[in-house]
């Protein structure tokens, strides 16, 4: 029913099409379709609520903090499926406070009382000793 509800805008001919996209990439959805999404762990919600978007068909997908809350080998998954996602040609902005999102980032933006205090490169923002130091604990 959450991926019915994220594709209600397609045509009926689509849904079937972008249900089985959704699928690929998220085996684990398939396999619980029949569950609520009540009974899914915290990285099978957070992989349900990508999937439900990415059945707008959305040309960027903005993600807030898509690793919240998660034990850490999810977290990792989770961003291995975004990762793929933009491998695929998908447009992503991940809103995320943790270092792990960066690896999987192009770019990055630091953010201060809603202003860009730094924009660089990944590498860039990484090799800077204050950023590490301010904004990751060293």
């Amino acid at each position: 029913d959450n991926l019915r509800m994220g594709a209600y805008t397609l045509p009926r001919e689509k849904f079937s099409e972008m249900l089985e996209k959704v699928y690929q990439l998220f085996p684990i959805l398939k396999e619980r379709r029949n569950q609520t999404a009540g009974q899914f762990s915290g990285g099978q919600r957070q992989m349900l609520a990508v999937a439900r978007a990415l059945m707008m068909e959305p040309e960027i997908l903005l993600l807030d903090e898509p690793t919240s809350g998660l034990q850490p080998s999810l977290v990792k998954e989770v961003l291995d499926k975004v990762k793929d996602l933009h491998q695929q040609g998908m447009t992503t902005l991940i809103v995320a406070q943790n270092r792990e999102a960066l690896e999987i980032a192009e770019r990055a933006y630091l953010i201060r009382a809603g202003q860009v205090v730094l924009e660089d490169t990944v590498e860039g923002l990484l090799e800077n000793d204050q950023v590490i130091q301010l904004y990751f604990g060293g």
